[in-house]
């Protein structure tokens, strides 16, 4: 059996957390691990070790950033692919690392799914 790519997707928003990870879930492509807090996203990678994709809120509760698991992710799987979301606008949202891709809230599902693969093209480009 073929193992698939995880994704680790982090957002406080119950909402949002659950209709991504569902999308993803769908596409049935990727194993995916849904968490609600830096935390949880912070203790899973250290438990686990890497994964394939990170998908983070840019704002977190608590005060952490999304941009800090994004270097946590980094250090565990140089690879790693990002994908940044935020309802902020790009340009706001500095300094994001260099191989990730940026996503907008409210996206779709198309939107969520080619943001996943443009990061793991880039990722694999890097």
């Amino acid at each position: 059996m073929v193992k698939r790519p995880v994704v680790l997707v982090v957002d406080d928003e119950q909402i949002v957390l659950e209709a991504a990870a569902s999308v993803i879930e769908h596409a049935n492509l990727y194993d995916v691990i849904a968490v609600t807090s830096f935390d949880c996203a912070a203790a899973y990678l250290a438990d686990s070790g890497s994964v394939d994709v990170l998908i983070t809120d840019y704002r977190l509760r608590a005060a952490r950033s999304g941009l800090e698991l994004c270097q946590i992710a980094v250090a565990r799987n140089r690879a790693v692919a990002i994908v940044v979301i935020s309802a902020e606008p790009s340009e706001d949202i500095e300094p994001r690392p260099r191989c990730s891709v940026f996503l907008r809230k409210p996206f779709g599902v198309t939107a969520l799914l080619d943001a996943i693969e443009a990061a793991r093209e880039k990722a694999l480009g890097a």
